[in-house]
């Protein structure tokens, strides 16, 4: 089985420049304006949003660049329930949406509804996570995620000095997200056989997970033994303020993604960096390959948003992403 994020593309990859806009705005379980007749319809299903500040401002700026172009953007919130995120795609199809985007929660289990929605030509397009190559999607629109594991293993990597013990938390396991981060963590630490992962666990992107884990390596490890913390998600700022207050400033905090707070941490010295991916730039490259579509072109097979690596060095020269 292939994915998109072990190898890129050799024909109709596109990069599109980070775009950084204001503003965040959470979704309920569905959000849309009232569509008129002549206003093209699109579908966005989120596996998860609860507690999730990026994809709350992919969804946000999905819904507003939308509407700039006459396309009626319905959001729906899958809250993590499988079974009412396949009847999401169907319901989609059913109405007749003129386009479905979707951020599954791995890479097969929403294949057969979206087939069934690519069968009556309604177009489908993965949106930061992705589903295998074998369902033919549409377009992907996202990050090259082994680059952002790379990413994490190099500041490791500077941040230990080359040698030491490495923690590492992870996405929800299974993930477009979660597999190529770890698999560009470690082609990243192959350059530094001093470092050793000691610890590899999801927090599924959830701030309690991530605390608890955090906790109970404070306690495995003691002063000394443990030298980073590297994160799939920015719910880690949890983790260096508790570092913190155990008096566990040895342990260097690496996040991925860039919302205010983690800019703020980077400031302070509590995260030592940050891999930032760009959900509101994602947003309007979605909509714009959208309505290339809509205007008779063709979408992009892939379409991928450069990532930025923040260090104290440059933090105060780039803008919060969300």
């Amino acid at each position: 089985m292939t994915t998109r994020f072990t190898r890129m593309r050799t024909a109709g990859t596109m990069l599109v420049a980070g775009i950084l806009l204001a503003g965040t705005a959470a979704c309920g379980s569905g959000s849309a304006s009232s569509a008129s007749s002549d206003e093209k319809k699109v579908g966005f299903l989120i596996h998860n949003m609860t507690g999730n500040a990026w994809l709350a401002a992919a969804a946000d700026e999905m819904t507003t660049s939308g509407k700039e172009n006459g396309i009626n953007v319905t959001v729906i919130d899958g809250r993590g329930d499988i079974s009412q995120m396949i009847s999401t795609i169907n319901d989609f199809t059913s109405q007749g949406m003129d386009a479905i985007v979707i951020v599954p929660p791995d890479e097969q289990s929403l294949a057969e509804p979206v087939k069934r929605a690519m069968e009556r030509d309604i177009p489908v397009m993965a949106f930061s996570l992705d589903l295998s190559d074998e369902v033919g999607l549409t377009s992907f629109i996202g990050a090259n995620e082994i680059e952002i594991g790379r990413g994490l293993g190099e500041l490791a990597a500077e941040a230990m000095g080359g040698k030491g013990a490495l923690a590492e938390q992870t996405g929800v396991l299974g993930s477009t997200a979660q597999l190529g981060r770890s698999d560009g963590l470690r082609e990243a630490l192959k350059d530094f056989p001093d470092i050793e992962i000691v610890e590899s666990q999801p927090d599924n992107w959830l701030q309690d997970k991530t605390v608890s884990l955090t906790q109970d390596w404070l306690v495995k490890y003691g002063p000394g033994e443990l030298k980073a913390l590297v994160s799939h998600g920015p719910q880690v700022t949890a983790a260096s303020v508790i570092a913190k207050s155990k008096g566990r400033e040895d342990i260097k905090v690496i996040a991925t993604d860039y919302p205010e707070e983690v800019r703020k941490a980077i400031q302070s010295g509590e995260l030592y960096g940050a891999i930032a991916q760009f959900p509101r730039a994602m947003s309007d490259a979605a909509i714009k390959e959208i309505k290339t579509h809509f205007d008779g072109g063709k979408m992009a097979p892939e379409v991928l948003v450069p990532i930025e690596k923040i260090t104290k060095e440059n933090v105060n020269e780039i803008s919060a992403a969300y």
